[in-house]
């Protein structure tokens, strides 16, 4: 059986912009993300390289902390 979730695809991206700090777990997404410029990863294998749960919140406002700077 198919999951109904479409499958979301995160890609790293070189330039944050805006001021102000990450916090852990935004930090936590960015240094991996860094670490392979050349791939795209689905939230679930972000969450699982990086030790935070792909369902929880602080992972999703992490993205969306992300998100917002650039």
């Amino acid at each position: 059986m198919e999951s109904s979730h479409a499958k979301q695809t995160v890609t790293s991206r070189p330039v944050i912009s805006g001021s102000g700090k990450l916090g852990k777990c935004a930090l936590s997404i960015l240094q991996f993300l860094a670490r392979y410029p050349d791939r795209e990863f689905s939230k679930a294998q972000i969450g699982i390289a990086i030790t935070y749960s792909p369902q929880s919140g602080g992972f999703n406002n992490s993205l969306a902390e992300l998100n917002s700077k650039g």
